[in-house]
């Protein structure tokens, strides 16, 4: 059985060391982009032969009536029916990178409908008199050559990167046991590319669990810790059906990192494939899948939040510079001390970054114990009571965000002591370094920032920012970033 699309990778920076040990890690690619880009390539080749058959027809003094125009738009609906009739033809497929579909017949077959409804739309309209008789044929021959020259090329291409683990998702099982045996069996030789790390369990002791033969990896803490460090792209707990308190304990502890979670069912693979195989069912070989997480900001997310990051960060940075210089003025001129107070914070996936403010205190906590700052609080300066209710003594942390450590849009980052501290008390609270930090979030545009002395504030606060994960979109962004002028930079809460 083909590997399905829940076991697609999202585009990661790649991992410092590799799974196996001793390997020069390498960046693991999009499935799903990738095979988006191929698609991007064949409406181009279509559109490109378009243009060499113009070019020719010039050359040869046979003018299409119309022009430039007229040609473009006859090129673009061969295009998208020919694009459809690849995604019919089952020409985009996510399973097989190492062997992408290369198959004449089809794009042949797929490239001529196009022709033809378009000849078809030129006699409906009575305007097949506008194109000379041969530019049909020539631009059949010219685009099915540069069709095939691009599959051509992609299938080589997609073969090497499969082979050098661009495309391989590296997986994790927690639970000893027959199922894990299946699981590293069916994947031994690195099947579907997907390779399997290792079999983890809390019960290290032979005598409580039957591991058939498989040495156990570490535990859950270790699991845990291989997924903070980018080692892991999906984990499968493959524990009893009986135990369903047991999975459902470890599956919550496993939620807070960036990675797919997928549990296993009952359900025999044959029969997910043929009748259930859905948005949460799948299968790897011989062992049914239940999805009970998705990784947050998959696929073209990363992409589309880079750039987003980018240009508004880029754009805010340069015009808030004169702004920027009067503030550090300001600062320096009312109280002693740096203009800028940098302090450690969890990042992605809890890595620990150096998050850029303007001092707005007098004192530069940044230990073990960092105190919240209160209403009437005496260690703030007078220009930091302003800095901070409006919200710019954020304003260095666009730095942050060009550097690839915080995004514009995103959880808000504390203090490392105060993420211990609610990391105990609030059970999901680890939950919201899946993503990156922001500089503002749903959460602040909802008006929970500030001050959060109260237990079931802080937990508001946490919803907020785990349903902006889980729904994450580029438009949702959007809606913050128009949001935050309004409700999320001035708040009775910020002292």
């Amino acid at each position: 059985m083909g590997m399905v699309s829940g076991i697609d990778t999202a585009v990661s920076a790649g991992s410092k060391t590799s799974a196996g040990g001793g390997e020069k890690a390498v960046p693991r690619w999009s499935r799903k982009v990738a095979v988006d880009l191929v698609a991007i390539l064949d409406v181009l080749a279509v559109l490109v032969s378009s243009s060499i058959t113009s070019y020719l027809h010039e050359s040869l003094g046979l003018v299409v009536e119309g022009g430039e125009y007229s040609s473009f738009q006859s090129a673009l609906i061969v295009a998208v029916i020919t694009h459809f009739m690849l995604v019919r033809g089952k020409m985009y497929d996510t399973v097989a990178m190492g062997h992408f579909p290369l198959d004449p017949v089809r794009i042949c077959a797929a490239f001529l409908v196009g022709l033809l409804v378009l000849w078809s739309l030129f006699i409906a309209f009575g305007i097949y008199e506008n194109y000379p008789l041969s530019w049909i044929p020539i631009w059949f021959l010219i685009g099915f050559a540069l069709l095939i020259f691009e599959r051509s090329f992609v299938q080589w291409f997609f073969t090497t990167r499969v082979r050098e683990g661009y495309f391989r998702a590296n997986l994790a099982v927690y639970g000893g046991g027959i199922i894990s045996k299946k699981l590293h069996d069916h994947l031994l030789n690195e099947v579907d590319g997907i390779r399997f790390l290792g079999v983890f369990d809390d019960r290290q002791n032979d005598e409580r669990i039957d591991t058939c033969g498989l040495k156990l990896s570490g535990d859950l803490n270790d699991l845990i810790q291989m997924g903070r460090d980018g080692l892991v792209d999906q984990i499968i707990i493959a524990l009893p059906q009986s135990a369903g308190l047991r999975i459902n304990e470890i599956a919550r502890k496993l939620e807070q990192l960036p990675v797919h979670i997928n549990v296993c069912t009952h359900l025999a693979s044959d029969v997910v494939d043929s009748a259930l195989r859905g948005k949460d069912l799948s299968a790897i070989g011989p062992v049914g899948l239940l999805k009970i997480k998705q990784k947050p900001i998959s696929d073209w997310g990363p992409f589309l939040k880079r750039m987003e990051d980018y240009c508004f960060a880029s754009v805010m940075l340069v015009m808030s510079l004169p702004l920027a210089a009067l503030i550090a003025l300001a600062i320096k001129a009312t109280s002693k001390g740096p203009v800028f107070f940098i302090q450690k914070r969890h990042g992605l996936n809890h890595q620990v970054i150096n998050v850029f403010k303007f001092r707005t205190m007098r004192v530069m906590e940044n230990g073990p114990e960092v105190r919240q700052v209160e209403k009437n609080d005496s260690r703030v300066t007078s220009i930091g009571k302003f800095l901070r209710r409006t919200s710019l003594d954020e304003l260095p942390q666009l730095i942050n965000i060009l550097k690839g450590e915080m995004s514009l849009v995103g959880p808000r980052p504390h203090a490392l002591a105060h993420n211990e501290e609610y990391g105990e008390r609030l059970e999901r609270y680890s939950n919201r370094h899946q993503v990156k930090p922001g500089i503002t979030g749903w959460a602040q545009v909802n008006g929970f920032r500030g001050e959060t002395k109260d237990h079931d504030l802080m937990k508001l606060r946490v919803m907020h920012d785990l349903h902006y994960i889980t729904n994450w979109s580029f438009w949702f962004d959007m809606k913050i970033i128009l949001m935050t002028p309004i409700y999320g930079m001035i708040n009775r809460n910020a002292y």
